[in-house]
């Protein structure tokens, strides 16, 4: 027993005492099913009775193990390892923008939001919400592969007590080792927030080592570049990630936010905001280019609020990316504000 929890332990950078516990985990495990699908809605089930529950925040191994609970990247690593050292053979698909029950209430809260927003005089939000409910972007998310075919019914969801994969825009095969690059990617993302870009770019490139076709490591690693001034080097991620597109993917609201973010192309920004309305990062860039300042002062207290109540978008990103904006349309005191705040909590933790 071993090499299933190996590499997810080294993907996490985790020591070996949580080895130990993952072994531990294993064993307590009931006899599996020898029908991969069967096996893995045992392993689910039974770790959902023991108290394991969805956490966005969480997806190393050491986390995913201390708080009994995981993300749409922890929970299916999870299953797919205690499978995986039971015997099976986990695969993987990648799906993008699924059309889940966090999805549905997301389109309401939005709603919300604009019923309540006072066009001519629209508020900033300057603090992010503790309970974080919604996604406002289109991610990707893991889910397993019982190998028996392309339909949907082949696909078994891991992060909700349903077993059907929703809805969603394209999806993409992968192997046990190329779904842990989502590891080195979360990991990069956490470590960048806390300002550590070396330490970012390393894990990132680390990622792509297990799965170079990871097109969201490329997009990370084309904008670090470019941030950085080195842009031979971001063109040589950006030209990769066109690469790994096959026909589906061009059209998802993802990849066509990418593109826009990796090209300028406004089409592709409308292109997507036209697929997934509720994409914060793309209002907050459809506002950087309305011409009108009302319009653009509603778009931009619209994507605040957010980002405020997104869990997988930070509140910091959006008042960092736009700054300059900000205080045109809305002052210096409120983004100073919004600042300070940020840093007390920082200093906080």
């Amino acid at each position: 027993m071993g090499k299933f929890i190996d590499n997810y332990v080294k993907a996490s950078g985790a020591d070996a005492g949580v080895k130990r516990n993952f072994v531990q985990l294993v064993s307590a495990m009931p006899k599996l099913s020898t029908d991969l699908r069967e096996a893995a809605i045992q392993v689910k089930e039974a770790l959902y009775n023991d108290g394991f529950s969805y956490d966005h925040e969480k997806f190393t191994a050491q986390d995913v193990l201390d708080s009994k609970s995981g993300n749409c990247a922890g929970l299916p690593l999870l299953v797919a390892t205690i499978l995986g050292e039971r015997g099976h053979a986990p695969k993987f698909q990648t799906i993008v923008a699924p059309e889940d029950n966090t999805h549905e209430s997301e389109q309401s809260k939005f709603d919300a939001i604009q019923a309540i927003m006072d066009y001519e005089n629209p508020e900033l939000a300057t603090e992010q919400e503790v309970a974080r409910m919604y996604r406002f972007f289109p991610v990707e998310h893991l889910v397993l592969d019982d190998g028996k075919g392309q339909e949907r019914g082949s696909l078994i969801e891991i992060t909700s007590p349903s077993h059907t994969v929703p809805q969603h825009a394209s999806r993409r095969n992968l192997s046990f080792m190329q779904a842990l690059s989502y590891i080195y990617n979360n990991r990069a993302c956490k470590v960048d927030d806390d300002g550590e870009q070396k330490q970012a770019e390393k894990l990132a490139l680390q990622g792509l080592k297990l799965w170079p076709e990871n097109r969201t490591l490329l997009a990370y690693l084309s904008g670090h570049y470019n941030d950085r001034g080195n842009q031979e080097k971001a063109a040589e991620f950006r030209k990769a990630y066109a690469k790994t597109l096959s026909r589906g993917m061009r059209t998802d609201p993802l990849n066509t936010f990418q593109n826009f973010i990796l090209t300028g192309n406004s089409e592709e920004l409308r292109d997507s905001l036209r697929k997934y309305p509720t994409n914060a990062a793309a209002i907050a860039h459809r506002a950087k280019r309305t011409k009108g300042t009302r319009d653009a002062k509603f778009d931009y207290a619209l994507a605040s609020q957010m980002y405020a109540n997104s869990m997988v978008l930070n509140l910091r990103d959006f008042y960092t990316q736009h700054k300059d904006d900000l205080v045109r349309l809305f002052g210096s005191p409120t983004v100073k504000k919004a600042f300070r705040g940020f840093i007390e909590k920082e200093k906080s933790k």
